[in-house]
């Protein structure tokens, strides 16, 4: 989600503004972020939290905004994403929108592109087609708006996680294909192992982090994701055995590199 920014276009709100991080989950935020064993990194309206109600979105609106997209020559593009919506505490309970926009113009209009007041807490996967809204062209944005109504103040809390933009006669024609990682190296913290590697000729939005048990790599399975060249598994040196690291490189559209192994 590293492809996204925050930007005021819409930034009203005096507290929960949009943050890239770790979220602390509440009874209204997620704890971890769509990917699991578990996920570490999402936008989310803000990471700080505790109770429902700490650093969430107050007295107007935030807005997340993506960069422009070359999306020319794209017919029936789609956008995928996860999304996590919470409004059902406080006194006002369900009465703001998650509101998502498009615009075809870089940001100079907007169009309604999805919309919720249901309040489901949990992850909900996302699929829009673009062209009944509008068409795609060279300047695609796309904004994430959470709002509290100042005179109707409620629990509002909102995230977004693994955003994609698919063209699907041709996979994701808007992104490059992804180089691989570098050399991985392997450290220890404790009882954690602690994860680095290198990435030519540029680095990644996103990084998938797999172990693999034997010199065959059969079968790896993901541990996470991060949005930095690093990675810290948590309790590695408790298990048993010998445990290898695979790490693929992730593009904005959420195509995965090669997985590079020793």
């Amino acid at each position: 989600m590293k492809n996204l920014e925050t930007k005021k276009v819409i930034n009203s709100a005096t507290a929960g503004q949009w943050q890239l991080g770790n979220p602390v989950g509440t009874g209204a935020q997620p704890e971890d972020d769509v990917t699991p064993n578990p996920g570490v990194s999402c936008w989310a309206t803000g990471l700080a939290g505790g109770a429902p109600d700490d650093n969430d979105v107050d007295d107007g609106a935030t807005s997340l905004v993506s960069p422009v997209f070359n999306m020319a020559g794209v017919a029936g593009g789609v956008v995928k994403y996860y999304r996590w919506y919470s409004d059902d505490h406080g006194s006002n309970p369900d009465a703001d929108t998650f509101l998502v926009q498009v615009s075809n113009d870089g940001g100079q209009s907007w169009n309604d592109m999805d919309s919720t007041t249901v309040s489901n807490n949990l992850w909900e996967q996302r699929t829009v087609l673009l062209q009944p809204i509008l068409p795609a062209t060279a300047n695609m944005r796309f904004q994430f708006i959470a709002q509290d109504q100042p005179d109707a103040p409620s629990t509002t809390e909102a995230a977004i996680d693994e955003f994609q933009l698919i063209d699907p006669k041709g996979g994701c024609s808007v992104c490059a294909p992804q180089s691989p990682v570098g050399k991985i190296f392997v450290g220890k913290s404790g009882i954690d192992a602690t994860l680095s590697w290198t990435s030519d000729p540029v680095s990644a939005p996103r990084y998938i982090v797999y172990e693999a048990e034997g010199a065959t790599f059969n079968e790896p399975l993901r541990i996470g994701s991060t949005t930095t060249k690093s990675f810290v598994h948590q309790g590695a040196l408790s298990i048993p055995g010998s445990i290898f690291y695979l790490v693929s490189a992730v593009n904005a559209c959420g195509q995965e590199s090669l997985i590079n192994t020793p």
